[in-house]
């Protein structure tokens, strides 16, 4: 009775020792060698580049109201990342008490921003703490 299972469970882990090397290289050979990165003017006059993420941010004018445009020129690494807005700026990693959620961080994205000065905070909910932060001087 238990020489039956016993070679089952010997041909199935011959069968593994050989198949589950194989899928991990195919998965490696079908990963992406390298990010694919956008093509975006970011050296126009009103679009600021993050200082630690590949992340360009134009300022638009709309009818008396200040936009932001958030564009991706790299996919995030991070895990659900979300743009605040914070006035008086942030230290740490933890989000301050006034910050105003502006949504969330993705490619082509427009963003109703204050007409105050402050930073936008990139925050990663999956890790809980502030990735990047991009201070705004003056909203043109």
């Amino acid at each position: 009775m238990i020489q039956p299972l016993r070679n089952v469970h010997r041909r199935s882990f011959y069968a593994m020792a050989v198949a589950l090397p194989l899928v991990f290289l195919a998965g490696l050979a079908e990963r992406d060698r390298q990010l694919p990165t956008q093509t975006y003017a970011a050296a126009e006059s009103n679009a600021e580049i993050w200082p630690s993420h590949l992340v360009a941010t134009k300022f638009i004018q709309d009818a008396g109201s200040a936009k932001i445009q958030f564009h991706l020129l790299q996919p995030l690494r991070e895990p659900d990342p979300l743009l605040y807005f914070a006035p008086g700026g942030a230290a740490g990693n933890d989000l301050p008490q006034d910050v105003v959620l502006l949504g969330r961080a993705t490619d082509g994205e427009l963003f109703s921003l204050p007409r105050t000065r402050g930073s936008l905070l990139l925050y990663s909910l999956g890790h809980r703490k502030i990735v990047d932060q991009l201070p705004i001087k003056a909203v043109p």
